[in-house]
């Protein structure tokens, strides 16, 4: 079962990627007025199509692929639109197209996925909440996290993974201050909590939250 998920995530993925190449081609053929027979998804037999006034649209079996079919693309064909006939400069942006998309694609995503991920990527101590545990312990703003138990911190979601099955047990937790690995025993403090992406730490349960 996990190999044919697997399977199915890599067939989506490349399908996307291939799709916004194509379709890079596609625009700027468009952009450009050069005629664009059929814009297809994957290779093979048929599986949908729809004719649009000028191009038709269509998904096929093989998803390994796809193609921008446009008028004098592999033939030269003398008539206004075709792509033989186009401006220099037009075929080249059109050929370029699909690869430019997806570098663009690529910067674009990282930098979300960067932006997204940066409160949950670091173990640091950001804010120390008065009443909490970590108050009592004397933790720091700078500190760093880098083992509870026996479990080493890497990231924020280690240590929401520890807290979520805590059940209010005493935690000996490791951290780094200047340069320095200090031990702490620390019982978590039970709290009701809504979603939460500080480095103070929710672990949702149904009873609701370990915080330090």
């Amino acid at each position: 079962m996990g190999f044919i998920v697997g399977a199915l995530k890599v067939i989506f993925l490349l399908g996307f990627l291939v799709f916004i190449h194509e379709g890079g081609h596609f625009l700027v053929a468009k952009l450009c007025k050069v005629k664009v027979r059929e814009f297809s998804l994957g290779f093979g037999p048929n599986l949908f199509s729809k004719q649009g006034v000028e191009t038709k649209y269509s998904i096929r079996a093989i998803p390994f692929g796809g193609y921008v079919d446009m008028v004098g693309e592999t033939e030269q064909v003398e008539e206004k639109g075709s792509f033989s006939e186009a401006k220099v400069s037009h075929r080249i942006a059109i050929v370029v197209a699909g690869a430019v998309v997806n570098i663009v694609f690529g910067l674009v995503a990282y930098f979300l996925l960067m932006s997204l991920a940066g409160t949950n990527s670091s173990t640091m101590v950001r804010q120390i909440i008065p009443e909490y545990a970590s108050r009592e312990m004397n933790l720091q703003a700078g500190d760093k996290i880098i083992q509870i138990n026996d479990k080493k911190t890497r990231i924020k979601s280690d240590i929401d993974t520890v807290l979520f099955h805590s059940k209010g047990e005493t935690l000996q937790v490791w951290i780094e201050r200047n340069g320095e690995n200090m031990q702490f025993s620390i019982t978590p403090t039970a709290v009701k909590v809504r979603r939460n992406n500080a480095i103070c730490f929710g672990s949702r349960s149904r009873a609701g939250a370990a915080k330090f």
